[in-house]
């Protein structure tokens, strides 16, 4: 039980930090867009990008931050798991339920940060000029610059999440059936 103990504080760490993460970006957000003035010299450059809109230059940035809180949520739901663990209840339906859906949202970032990227890099490469009959990245190469090992990683463990609750969900019913027929 020393394993879930170490989990659950480094769960509980990672959860708290990734808050504290998005309050400081929120307040950022707000102290640029509303006191740009009072911020130091250094930081008043960011009110730049507020008055330049086009919406396809704030696709990354804005998926960029949805990931994120899908993030924080997916670890929300882990969280959830570590006090059913602590107890010795691995076939409650709280663990069922909150491992497909962390393993659903791991699954969805990985993807959509692929997806996204590749748009990108698609859209920028078809917004940039010719240069000495240089035309960018060709299409193998802007398929693999949108993955890395990151996004990879996150996929794989989302499905390792999704394959542990469906393990939890089958043992959860052959246990009710092993305590049915005793």
């Amino acid at each position: 039980m020393k394993t879930i103990k170490i989990l659950k504080v480094l769960i509980n760490i990672l959860y708290v930090l990734l808050i504290a993460v998005f309050g400081l970006g929120v307040a950022f957000l707000i102290a640029v867009l509303f006191f740009n003035e009072q911020l130091p010299f250094f930081l008043q450059g960011y009110k730049m990008l507020f008055t330049m809109f086009n919406w396809k230059l704030f696709l990354i940035p804005f998926t960029t931050v949805i990931n994120f809180i899908l993030f924080v949520i997916a670890i929300y739901f882990l969280r959830k798991c570590i006090k059913p663990f602590d107890t010795s209840e691995f076939y409650s339906i709280v663990v069922i339920k909150n491992l497909k859906r962390a393993g659903g949202l791991f699954v969805f970032i990985g993807i959509s940060t692929i997806v996204f990227r590749l748009i990108a890099i698609l859209y920028f490469q078809n917004q940039m000029p010719v240069i000495n009959g240089y035309t960018g990245l060709k299409t193998t190469g802007a398929i693999t610059s949108s993955v890395d090992i990151s996004v990879l990683f996150l996929i794989i463990i989302g499905l390792f999440f999704l394959l542990f609750s469906k393990a939890f969900a089958n043992a959860k019913e052959l246990k009710q059936e092993n305590e049915l027929t005793i």
